[in-house]
């Protein structure tokens, strides 16, 4: 091969190896936020987001991920938390009607009933006495003297009776409130979620819908008009309680 006709293809190689190195240089040197223009292609990784107004008029806002959620500010109201709504009704409902709630509320019935017949035995009692005796019987103001003490008894255990039943509900409701409270912290946690909120869907009929006082309260009760159904997990927490999903 000639001398000029090598030097020439030696000079051609050269240039195509400084071009190829100066491709790849570039390549490497390449922006990260290049990739965003490509469809499907994730921004990042970045420590920060910078955003500005539309009209470059206003103070900036840096996004930041603190604690696993989108921050924009120091404090904890500056982020961003994902939030969910359960139907807690229908969950108190079963959670009380449930085997050892059933079983507490039947034994304390039991026991009151037995003392309130034990009350009627002795009126029955105090009865048959004052009909055995003459209407001008002197004993009869002792019977009735006897009779309306037991009555007053018997009125004063019924009273503490109710207010047994009514003690016996509400210690029923908190701790069925505790496990409904237990069960959506399960689920919270499992599904990443941070709020909670409690609700009646709208399309919960109404109690009784034909008392206009009564309506305005099932009305007041619906703090949502509307939400996206996604979000409702009332049935996540029904199965983690194993209750019926209706």
């Amino acid at each position: 091969m000639p001398r000029v006709e090598r030097n020439f293809i030696w000079a051609i190689l050269g240039i195509l190896v400084l071009t190829n190195l100066g491709l790849l240089a570039g390549y490497n040197s390449m922006p990260a936020h290049a990739a965003s223009t490509y469809e499907g292609t994730p921004l990042g990784p970045a420590s920060s987001l910078i955003l500005v107004q539309e009209d470059d008029e206003g103070e900036e806002i840096t996004i930041r991920n603190v604690d696993e959620r989108l921050s924009w500010g120091t404090n904890a109201s500056d982020r961003a938390y994902s939030i969910a709504f359960v139907h807690i009704g229908e969950i108190l409902n079963q959670l009380m009607m449930s085997g050892e709630f059933q079983e507490e509320r039947t034994e304390l019935s039991s026991d009151i009933e037995s003392q309130e017949e034990a009350f009627r035995e002795q009126l029955d009692s105090i009865q048959e006495e004052w009909d055995e005796l003459a209407p001008e019987a002197p004993e009869r103001e002792d019977v009735s003297r006897r009779g309306q003490q037991i009555v007053q008894e018997f009125q004063a255990f019924q009273e503490q009776a109710n207010r047994m039943r009514q003690e016996m509900t509400s210690s029923h409701l908190e701790r069925a409130y505790r496990e409904l409270v237990a069960a959506v912290n399960v689920v919270s946690d499992t599904m990443s979620i941070d709020i909670v909120y409690r609700f009646i869907p709208t399309d919960e009929e109404f109690q009784k819908a034909a008392e206009g006082g009564s309506a305005m309260q099932e009305i007041r009760m619906r703090s949502l008009l509307r939400y996206p159904e996604a979000l409702d997990i009332t049935s996540d927490v029904l199965e983690e309680l194993d209750l019926d999903i209706q």
